[in-house]
């Protein structure tokens, strides 16, 4: 079984997050994956700039909203309890986190 969470994660806050990786771990069979795909920005949370400026829309625009680093969302999956994380880059507008029961 897989569940795809698109475009989602930037919308909410961290806390809301791990709630809904949560929900979704608990959701997958044993040989389940979630797959979260968004914009990811890197570590130095300055680039890239598309992630930047999206975060500032979900500033002004949402209670909790962000953007977030891969290792912000493997953190959340890992305490959701995913036990393997794999990131993929595609193109600029395609990336996504697989994660594993």
């Amino acid at each position: 079984m897989m569940l795809l969470l698109s475009n989602i994660i930037h919308s909410l806050g961290e806390q809301e997050i791990l709630k809904l990786f949560k929900k979704a771990f608990l959701s997958l069979n044993n040989e389940g994956k979630l797959i979260v795909k968004d914009f990811y920005l890197k570590e130095n949370k300055i680039e890239p700039q598309r992630a930047v400026l999206f975060a500032i829309n979900m500033l002004v625009n949402t209670k909790n909203g962000n953007t977030y680093t891969k290792k912000e969302v493997t953190n959340l999956l890992s305490k959701a309890g995913f036990k393997k994380t794999k990131y993929t880059f595609v193109n600029e507008d395609v990336e996504f986190i697989e994660a594993y029961k």
